[in-house]
């Protein structure tokens, strides 16, 4: 088959648009940019296999092959790179009317006790408290739109094999089952729902899942069974995990849930207490006063555990206006390798049609930074330091884990895959 025609609905709002961040407009180079990271994630444990466990061979096929499929500027082995031989063009959206920058999602958002879960996955897209609670910072689309993307395999002296197809369609069925498109999309904004994927003649090639159960098979089948070890950047591995984490009818409702366990698991609290009234648990007692012996000038080493969740990872002292930032080491950043470090858990509401909702985590562990350091600065002062040997540790205490209490932060948590 050399067309693919594959229909998309939107289940969380995104936030996608143009240069000015505003959802005039959708992007197919986004698009192709998230498909191209699923295809990486699966397509990871094949070249490690072929590369005989060698991961300097397998990085360097697996770069080769994804300039090939998805085109990339530049030569290699003296041939041009060229074109992508996967085309992609938008065929057809209705993607509804934006919500305006200072507008809500829903005016329950308005209320600093409701949703207050989802704020916070949506922090720097919305008023997370005070009294720009809930108003948007910028424009979204809302949940319900739809979208279709025309995948054209081009005819060329060196054209994809079946198998390559096939990698290809299988990563556009992870985007659809576990992914999403725009900014926060690693906390579940944007959650996208792959609902049918059709040849050029509109023949059916797969459907989405309607419950559960079909949900869960239908992940298996792609991933399969996982072997490799830890890689070298966010791809499936014998230590990834994907679980169920909440379901519901509504699906800010299942995104705000997740949100609020987060924040019940990672918070200090105001004075205290959650935004909901409850005593915050400071299970990161330790963070807490690693920071302020930062700011007394009685510690210049450590590092927070809560890195775990991505870099950068800020602290902010209101009272003294003083802060301590943790990001990529200083060396790295010298090198020209940025200072961010994407998060490892990735976060998903699915749409299961009358199943309702479900919301997902998928962790990916890799190495955590190039050289296996983070950076920490203040003003005035800083130093590199390793990244804790644990930090996985901190990620699925909150997947798996209990409350101080006994109950778990996910009563009714299923494991997925493996």
């Amino acid at each position: 088959m050399d067309c693919l025609r594959a229909t998309f609905s939107i289940t969380t709002p995104l936030f996608l648009g143009d240069a000015q961040r505003g959802a005039t407009r959708f992007s197919p180079q986004s698009f192709k940019g998230t498909l191209r990271f699923w295809w990486r994630a699966r397509a990871w444990e094949r070249h490690l296999q072929e590369a005989g466990g060698d991961v300097a061979k397998a990085l360097e096929t697996l770069h080769r092959d994804e300039a090939r499929i998805f085109g990339k500027a530049g030569e290699a082995d003296g041939k041009k790179l060229g074109q992508s031989r996967v085309l992609l063009r938008l065929d057809a959206a209705a993607l509804g009317r934006p919500v305006p920058r200072n507008g809500f999602i829903d005016q329950r958002f308005a209320n600093a006790r409701g949703f207050w879960g989802a704020r916070y996955l949506g922090y720097g897209l919305m008023g997370t408290f005070g009294a720009g609670t809930g108003r948007l910072d910028r424009s979204c689309f809302p949940a319900g739109g739809r979208f279709t993307v025309r995948l054209t395999f081009r005819k060329c002296d060196e054209a994809l094999t079946e198998p390559e197809r096939t990698e290809v369609w299988d990563a556009l069925k992870l985007l659809g089952l576990l992914g999403g498109l725009g900014s926060r999309s690693r906390r579940g904004w944007g959650s996208l729902a792959l609902e049918s994927l059709e040849d050029a003649n509109g023949q059916a090639l797969w459907s989405k899942p309607k419950s559960l159960e079909e949900y869960q098979q239908a992940l298996k089948q792609l991933i399969g069974e996982l072997a490799a070890p830890r890689p070298p950047f966010s791809a499936f591995s014998a230590e990834s995990r994907i679980h169920l984490l909440v379901t519901g009818h509504d699906p800010l409702e299942v995104l705000d849930a997740m949100g609020r366990a987060m924040v019940r698991y990672r918070a200090w609290g105001h004075n205290g207490k959650l935004p909901d009234g409850n005593n915050a648990l400071r299970l990161f007692r330790d963070d807490h006063d690693w920071f302020k012996a930062i700011l007394s000038g009685s510690r210049t080493d450590g590092v927070p555990r809560r890195v775990a969740f991505g870099l950068p990872h800020n602290y902010y002292d209101p009272s003294t206006r003083r802060g301590v930032g943790v990001s990529t080491s200083h060396q790295a950043q010298k090198s020209g390798l940025g200072d961010r470090r994407a998060s490892p858990l990735l976060l998903h509401v699915q749409d299961l049609g009358q199943g309702g909702f479900a919301g997902v985590a998928t962790f990916l562990p890799a190495t955590f930074t190039p050289d296996d350091n983070v950076g920490v600065k203040w003003n005035g002062g800083g130093y590199d330091a390793p990244v804790p040997a644990d930090w996985a540790k901190t990620i699925t205490d909150w997947l798996e884990g209990e409350m101080p209490d006994g109950d778990p932060f996910f009563p009714n948590r299923r494991r997925l895959v493996p």
